[in-house]
């Protein structure tokens, strides 16, 4: 595994990932989301086609994008 981080297209099985570090962030906290409703809305957003990416640094969901 390597630290260098690696920027990739979200798949279904990071959506517990990404929804933690939502659920986590005090942006999202203050608008009342927790790691459910955002897993929710990732699905949704995938189901759809979103443009979501993940950064993956030594094989873990580090942080995401949604554009």
């Amino acid at each position: 595994m390597t630290t260098t981080p690696l920027v990739r297209p979200m798949t279904p099985e990071d959506i517990p990932a990404v929804a933690a570090i939502m659920a986590g962030n005090p942006l999202w906290q203050r608008h009342g989301v927790t790691a459910e409703p955002a897993g929710q809305r990732l699905q949704r957003g995938l189901a759809r086609g979103a443009t979501i990416a993940v950064v993956e640094v030594s094989g873990h969901v580090a942080g995401f994008v949604w554009y």
